[in-house]
This record gives structure tokens, C-alpha cells and sequence, in this order.
């Protein structure tokens, strides 16, 4: 935490800004967003904003899913309208913490595991046909980024 101290805090408006702080000789980085609050290694940092700026999906990604496979969409109000996501997860811990928080949707206890990019895409595929049009990475409580299904597609 020493090399913390007396340090100012940058403003990085993007994943460009983003990496190129994290490359620029740290080792450690807290990063406070909208999302959430973290220190993290600088090379995970770089790592990630380079994957993100690059539209490069981190795998393996999970879902929830029934003993058949099958993942639920879920539904969520927006200010104009109820629309259908398909909810992935970065880790099996991040997708069990969301069936605890959000125990009044019965979600299935299984996990499934999207390893590939044809994996994720055929999973788009399948969630588009059942009615969803966004997947959401990680969902939390409040606003949440949804990115189109249509970019897992392409």
C-alpha cells in the first residue's frame, strides 16, 4: 500500500487510456467504477483493456443452466420497457452469487461453460431465438452494461 501513497488519481475514459496506464510500469492498480472497486495486478489490467478494446471475449464464460443445458433469460425493466438478457458470468463464483441474490427467479442450480468463441456465438444464436436481445456480463444490482446479442453473432 506504501507505493499507493501521495499518488493522484487518473480519469482514463476508455480502454486505450486504461492499458496504457497499466503498462506504464506499475504493478498494482485500483480501479474505482461504476461497477465496483478492485486492485489488481497491472498486467491483468492491460490484459483486459487490451481484450476489451480489441472486442475480444475473456473465455471460459458461464451460465446458469438446468440439468439439460438449457439457460433461462432473465427479465429486467427498463424505463420504457421489459426486456429479455441472457445472463454469462466471468466466474462459476460470480454466477452462484447471483442465484443466491436472486433466489425469487428459481434459477437452476447447474453451471454450464462456454470455452470457445462458436461456443458463445451459438449461445447468442439460441438465446435471440428464445426472445432475448442483450446478454449481460456479470449482472449486479442496478444499471448494468448489456451488449447486444448480435455481437457474439457476427
Amino acid at each position: 500500500m506504501d507505493a499507493f501513497a501521495g499518488r493522484e488519481p487518473a480519469d482514463l475514459r476508455g480502454w486505450d487510456d486504461l492499458e496504457a496506464f497499466a503498462v506504464a510500469g506499475a504493478d498494482y492498480v485500483i480501479v474505482v467504477s461504476t461497477g465496483g472497486t478492485g486492485i489488481f495486478h497491472a498486467s491483468d489490467v492491460a490484459r483486459h483493456a487490451a481484450d476489451k478494446r480489441s472486442g475480444k471475449t475473456a473465455f471460459p464464460l458461464y451460465v446458469i443452466s438446468d440439468e439439460l443445458g438449457e439457460s433461462p433469460l432473465i427479465s429486467v425493466e427498463t424505463s420504457t420497457e421489459e426486456v429479455l438478457v441472457a445472463a454469462l458470468f466471468t466466474s462459476p463464483e460470480r454466477a452462484r452469487a447471483f442465484r443466491e441474490r436472486a433466489e425469487h427467479l428459481n434459477l437452476p442450480g447447474s453451471l454450464g461453460e462456454i470455452d470457445t468463441a462458436d461456443g458463445l456465438r451459438r449461445h447468442a444464436l439460441v438465446a435471440r431465438q428464445a426472445g432475448a436481445g442483450y446478454a449481460v456480463i456479470d449482472p449486479e444490482s442496478g444499471l448494468t452494461d448489456a451488449v447486444p446479442l448480435d455481437e457474439f453473432i457476427q
